[in-house]
């Protein structure tokens, strides 16, 4: 099993929580995340989570015509697929969302963990 330093798991931790936070807000269901899961109703969306690094401090978030700091940072990328829609935040933070029709684009850069910041992934994606 890997060691993941005990700063790698709190910053996950702390990710993970914004995450569902914004997703079940989304969902119009903000109880999903302070409540047990044993509503009839419940949503449990698949995750993927992996660590992307990026060449800026925006981690992927910049608008067009941002700026940001040049030095390489790692984030944690998180993908929620729920109803044939995948949402995508970089580093805690909503960055888009896929929906239908997908192409085999996304599919690659998701498999190879690599994904499009936001302003290119809204053109390609």
């Amino acid at each position: 099993m890997e060691y993941i330093p005990q700063h790698t798991r709190i910053n996950l931790m702390e990710t993970l929580k914004a995450v569902n936070i914004d997703f079940f807000s989304r969902m119009g269901r903000e109880d999903m995340f302070y409540s047990s899961n044993e509503q009839k109703d419940a949503i449990f969306p698949k995750y993927t989570i992996f660590m992307q690094t990026w060449s800026d401090t925006a981690t992927g978030l910049a608008e067009e015509g941002d700026f940001a700091g040049q030095a390489f940072t790692d984030a944690y990328t998180v993908v929620l697929e729920w109803d044939e829609k995948f949402y995508v935040y970089f580093a805690g933070q909503p960055a888009y969302v896929v929906e239908a029709p997908i192409n085999d684009a996304f599919f690659e850069d998701l498999i190879n963990q690599k994904l499009l910041p936001k302003v290119e992934a809204l053109k390609t994606y």
